[in-house]
C-alpha cells in the first residue's frame, strides 16, 4: 500500500474540494474518475458515495447535490470530494448496509399492498435486486478491510 501523497492518482486530489459546476467552469480533478465506487449514494449528503483509490487504497467520500430551485431561481450543482480514513469509510459503509436493508424492507412492504400496480411491483423488484447486490458488494468490501 502506498502513501496517498506519492500515489499516481491521489497526489492530484486535495484532502477536500467543493465545487459548483452548473454556473462555473470548475471541475473535480480528472483523477477522481479513476477512483473505484464501493457503495453508497452520491446524493446522500450525510453518508455520501464511498470511493477507493485502486492504487493506494485511500478512501474518499463523493457527494453530488443538484437543485433546480423549482424554476424559481438559477439552481446549482455542487460536487464534493473528501479524503477519509479507512475507519470512517468502514463506518459509512456499515450505515449504508443498514439503509439498504431498511429500504429493501420498505419496497417489499409496498409491493405486497394489494392496491399496488404491477408496474410498481416490477420497478420495486428491480430496486430490491440492485440494493441487494450493492449490499453484498459493501459487505464483501468491509470484510476485506479487516485484513
Amino acid at each position: 500500500m502506498s502513501n496517498h501523497k506519492t500515489c499516481s492518482i491521489c497526489k492530484y486530489l486535495p484532502d477536500s474540494i467543493d465545487i459548483e459546476t452548473l454556473h462555473t467552469e470548475d471541475r473535480l480533478p480528472v483523477q477522481e474518475k479513476q477512483l473505484e465506487i464501493i457503495g453508497g449514494l452520491s446524493s446522500d449528503s450525510s453518508l455520501g458515495q464511498i470511493r477507493k483509490c485502486p492504487s493506494c487504497d485511500t478512501y474518499y467520500v463523493f457527494v453530488y447535490d443538484h437543485d433546480s430551485e423549482s424554476g424559481m431561481g438559477p439552481g446549482y450543482t455542487d460536487q464534493s470530494l473528501y479524503r477519509i480514513s479507512k475507519e470512517d469509510a468502514k463506518e459509512r459503509l456499515s450505515k449504508n448496509i443498514h439503509f439498504n436493508q431498511a429500504y429493501i424492507e420498505k419496497l417489499k412492504t409496498e409491493s405486497n399492498l394489494s392496491s399496488t400496480l404491477d408496474t410498481v411491483k416490477k420497478q420495486n423488484m428491480k430496486k430490491i435486486i440492485r440494493y441487494r447486490k450493492e449490499t453484498k458488494v459493501i459487505e464483501s468490501h468491509i470484510k476485506s478491510m479487516a485484513t
